[in-house]
């Protein structure tokens, strides 16, 4: 159930990560390095949901390294927009609605790695219903 909940997130999160990324920074894509870490997390979130398609357990490893590394990127800006609470967003929002949901996706890496790791083994054949 764990590894079910994680690989439905990371699905959703995969797909609507980079889409929100783009539209923040649309004005701004010429700056086409600060969305790359995004387009890295969304392909990492899809390439583990793919990999459970017929074994639900084993999307496990590649779960944690892309919840793992999404986490990672989101601590960082996370953090890197509240350092910075004074300038302007490139999406033009208030900086708090940024934050908040920058925040959000923060906690939600942190549950998915927390949901992929703590799944029992799954080494009895869980396969996807």
């Amino acid at each position: 159930m764990q590894l079910r909940v994680s690989r439905s997130t990371a699905l959703v999160a995969g797909i609507v990560l980079p889409c929100i990324e783009t539209w923040r920074r649309w004005h701004t894509l010429a700056d086409w390095p600060f969305l790359l870490d995004d387009y890295i997390a969304a392909a990492l979130l899809l390439h583990a949901w793919y990999a459970g398609g017929r074994q639900v357990s084993r999307s496990r490893p590649y779960l944690m390294a892309a919840w793992g590394y999404t986490m990672g990127i989101a601590y960082m800006s996370f953090f890197g927009q509240f350092k910075t609470l004074a300038a302007a967003d490139p999406s033009g929002m208030p900086q708090s609605v940024v934050l908040a949901f920058k925040g959000f996706g923060l906690t939600l890496a942190v549950c998915g790695l927390i949901l992929a790791w703590s799944a029992p083994d799954g080494r009895s054949g869980d396969h996807a219903q």
